[in-house]
């Protein structure tokens, strides 16, 4: 069975090359990772960064077409989202998510999707195990876990407004940490397992893509 990613960025689609795909190939999914668009031209298209809603709405329904009998997954985060359809607000975030997860299953409309979309960007995943930034920089790991606690060990939860997001967090005690190799590294290292255990509504997608 294939399972195409629909991916925000190229440090998602190596986190699901580097990790996921030896997973899945447990449960005989093939994991076919695709980076959305996000600028198209006349000699030229773009991929990853902001994820437009309505253009990730066409081009997963395009892929579910595509692939009938085959599953079709998303891998973005809210925050980086734009022109997202009215929401009723709650101030419990998991609660968010699963309405907008519900909403982005409505207007794709194939029975193939499985819709996730995460708390905040995928750095938010590398808190579950700070000590893994050790071979960055070995003063900023105790730092890294106090972030962790001001969100009661909850990695999914770290955010609070543009210049908090995880990654910038991270990048203002590592200067010099990479999105796509370091963030890949350093999730290796903390292992799928662990990141599962620490990541509810992470575990949750992968527990259901298990299953098809």
């Amino acid at each position: 069975m294939n399972l195409y990613i629909y991916c925000e960025g190229q440090t998602e689609e190596s986190f699901v090359k580097s990790l996921l795909a030896p997973h899945f190939l447990n449960y005989n999914i093939y994991t076919i990772p695709i980076i959305c668009r996000t600028k198209e031209g006349p000699n030229s298209i773009h991929k990853g960064g902001i994820v437009d809603y309505t253009k990730a709405v066409k081009e997963i329904r395009r892929l579910c077409y595509q692939h009938q009998q085959e599953y079709v997954t998303s891998f973005i985060d809210y925050y980086g989202l734009h022109n997202l359809p009215p929401i009723t607000a709650t101030n419990n975030k998991y609660s968010l998510i699963a309405s907008i997860e519900q909403q982005f299953m409505t207007d794709v409309s194939n029975n193939n999707f499985i819709p996730y979309i995460s708390l905040h960007e995928f750095e938010s995943l590398l808190f579950s195990d700070p000590n893994a930034f050790s071979y960055l920089s070995t003063t900023a790991v105790s730092m890294l876990k106090k972030i962790l606690e001001d969100f009661d060990n909850n990695p999914e939860m770290i955010n609070n407004s543009v210049t908090t997001a995880p990654s910038k967090r991270i990048q203002n005690l590592i200067a010099n940490y990479g999105k796509v190799t370091d963030g890949n590294m350093i999730a290796n290292s903390i292992t799928l397992n662990v990141i599962r255990q620490k990541c509810i509504h992470f575990n949750n997608w992968l527990s259901i893509l298990e299953k098809i």
